[in-house]
């Protein structure tokens, strides 16, 4: 009698990349990838948030991942590819240079992450490149924050 031969369990990731670094997160939380579109800033906002977009009468915040890792702005105009996610019923888009691959990860190789910063759950290899894979949740949570802040700045500021 053979023997059955058993995969490992999988999760997906959608790979990407900012400035030539990997990032990734899992394929559940993202929903499409867009060119770059024309948005609107908000003014006074953080500089994670970029501005808002319209995607088929929906508005949708903008995130520049560049702050929370330490990396120059991006120039205007010069994104790529939005990648539109979704957080429980929220969406919202980062802004990356392209989207270069939904990989296959072994549930196991992803449960030794540890995190490496706030919202990173850990780092890997995927496909020969080191990978940050991201915790979408913490970034969302630095968003409201970092917007809870500017806007109570903007109210206690004498006029």
């Amino acid at each position: 009698m053979a023997e059955l031969d058993q995969q490992r369990p999988t999760e997906r990731l959608c790979v990407f990349r900012l400035q030539g670094r990997g990032f990734a997160l899992p394929v559940a939380q993202a929903v499409e990838v867009l060119p770059a579109v024309d948005y609107t800033p908000i003014p006074l906002a953080p500089p994670l948030v970029a501005g808002l977009f319209n995607l088929r009468g929906e508005l949708i915040p903008l995130l520049r991942l560049e702050s929370l890792f330490g990396l120059s702005p991006r120039p205007p105009g010069r994104a790529e590819q939005y990648l539109v996610t979704r957080i429980g019923e929220n969406r919202m888009a980062l802004w990356v240079d392209r989207v270069v691959d939904i990989a296959p990860v072994e549930v196991e190789a992803l449960g030794d992450l540890s995190p490496v910063a706030p919202y990173v759950r850990g780092r890997l290899e995927i496909g020969g490149t080191p990978t940050l894979l991201l915790d979408l949740d913490q970034i969302v949570q630095a968003a409201e924050d970092q917007i809870t802040h500017a806007l109570q700045e903007r109210l206690s500021a004498p006029s």
